[in-house]
């Protein structure tokens, strides 16, 4: 973003407020292989809940995993 707004003379409000100059550095960042998002990630979930759903499981059976 430094760099961007150096480059065109903007400060970074400017380029954030203005959807030209916003999707001008979007599409820099997208040319460049930024990622500009936090990927989507599944639900975690305890050894307990697993191990529950999951018929004749007790604890030593995780060996075998």
């Amino acid at each position: 973003m430094a760099a961007y707004c150096l480059n065109t003379g903007e400060s970074p409000r400017a380029v954030r407020n203005t959807k030209t100059m916003l999707e001008d550095f979007q599409y820099i960042l997208d040319k460049a292989g930024v990622e500009r998002g936090w990927p989507r990630l599944s639900h975690s979930q305890s050894y307990a809940s697993y191990s529950g759903k999951k018929k004749n499981w007790y604890f030593g059976e995780a060996k075998r995993l």
